[in-house]
């Protein structure tokens, strides 16, 4: 390990990348949210990999509780979003057939 990060700090870490996740979605943000995507995965592996310390175990359960229900809410809210823009696709797709249609039958 390359430096002396505890379990703890680890926890905080994604739980925060996890809110700014959130805060780039809510701001329509693609980049940044891919950018804070890969830095969080980046941690969730060393969190995975890595033999850590920890200071309060019931602290880092709660934080990275607290981190997991976020992400859900978020997965929910994209998946939602994904479908209304679908939806939308779709009407503007059916849109541009019948302008079509109704210039060929002219």
């Amino acid at each position: 390990m390359a430096d002396d990060v505890t379990l703890d700090q680890l926890a905080e870490d994604i739980a925060l990348k996890t809110e700014a996740l959130a805060q780039a979605a809510a701001n329509d943000s693609l980049e940044k949210f891919k950018e804070v995507m890969r830095a969080r995965d980046d941690l969730v592996l060393r969190l995975e990999t890595e033999a850590l310390s920890v200071q309060d175990p019931q602290k880092v359960r709660h934080v990275l509780t607290k981190a997991r229900d976020l992400n859900n809410s978020l997965v929910e809210q994209l998946e939602k979003d994904q479908k209304q823009l679908l939806d939308t696709k779709s009407k503007l797709m059916t849109g541009r057939q019948m302008q079509q249609a109704y210039s060929e039958n002219k």
